[in-house]
């Protein structure tokens, strides 16, 4: 019996003549005995694995590795020296914007950023595979619902530290704040910092149940270590529009509804936090950061 194990590796030396070098563009692709669809599968290719093949007719490519292994030739792009890596890219770039994937998807598309990252030459392309990775942890934590942590951390990376589950968001396994700021310290001065710091807000400051404390030290945490960073940065002014909707007080009492809970219980706690968030988006110039400001300095005379 043969084990099925997946041919994760990649190109080895030159093409022999009537050969042509490809790239595979889908998540475990089969590889088969004989060009049929119901020939027995031996073997397996991972997403984005690149191999010197051979036309083997009716839209079947095939490779020797032992024995000779066939696969459909929709499931690879051609590509040569000069286009390899601009082609890779754009099928990571592809895969981690994808909401439909499975779990073992998610875990090619990582082992792929992974491989690539260890050829990445220059800070701009160590930025953008961060970026990348960042966004494919995010979408394999949400293909997990309900399950202990224990069997989650084996498949996914075995990384403890990457990951929560997020029980007031319907049990979604999270990427955690700090994750976000580890790897913006990694890649600081690439062009793609400023989107990885924005990332952790798209990530999620994370489910308040109830009162004002929490929801002002989220965002802290995530919209005001953006604008510490980037005051003008490209997405300033979504960093300033989500601080309006998020604390919308219209109506209302911005401290607490509930006559049983004093002001020195809210106001303690709440100044640092407050503080904190105001001093960022003070900082910036755009337009929108009075409307911004004015929940913080209705909050900030609610606690005189």
């Amino acid at each position: 019996m043969i084990a099925l194990v997946f041919l994760v590796v990649g190109l080895t030396g030159q093409a022999q003549p009537g050969e042509q070098r490809v790239l595979i563009v889908e998540a475990t692709v089969p590889l088969r005995a004989a060009p049929s669809m119901t020939a027995p599968v031996l073997d397996y290719l991972s997403l984005g694995v690149d191999r010197h093949v051979r036309d083997a007719g009716d839209g079947w490519l095939a490779f020797e590795f032992g024995r000779t292994l066939y696969f459909r030739a929709d499931a690879a792009r051609r590509v040569d020296d000069a286009t390899i890596g601009q082609e890779r890219e754009s099928l990571i770039r592809l895969h981690v914007e994808r909401r439909d994937q499975s779990h073992a998807a998610w875990n090619e598309v990582l082992q792929l950023i992974e491989n690539e990252s260890r050829n990445a030459a220059g800070l701009v392309a160590r930025g953008r595979l961060a970026l990348y990775e960042l966004k494919a942890l995010m979408g394999a934590g949400r293909s997990y619902r309900n399950i202990e942590f224990t069997p989650f951390e084996r498949a996914l990376r075995g990384d403890s530290t990457i990951f929560f589950l997020d029980t007031l968001a319907g049990d979604v396994w999270t990427v955690k704040n700090e994750h976000f700021r580890k790897v913006h310290a990694r890649v600081i001065g690439s062009p793609a910092a400023d989107d990885i710091l924005w990332l952790a807000v798209e990530n999620g400051s994370g489910e308040c149940d109830g009162g004002i404390i929490c929801p002002v030290e989220a965002i802290d945490t995530v919209v005001g270590e953006y604008l510490r960073h980037y005051p003008n940065g490209r997405h300033a002014p979504e960093a300033l529009e989500y601080i309006v909707k998020r604390l919308d007080f219209r109506g209302r009492n911005p401290l607490t509804d509930d006559p049983y809970i004093t002001k020195s219980a809210i106001c303690g706690p709440l100044a640092a936090p407050l503080a904190s968030l105001m001093k960022a988006v003070s900082g910036t110039s755009h337009a929108s950061r009075d409307a911004a400001l004015a929940p913080l300095r209705r909050l900030e005379a609610a606690c005189r």
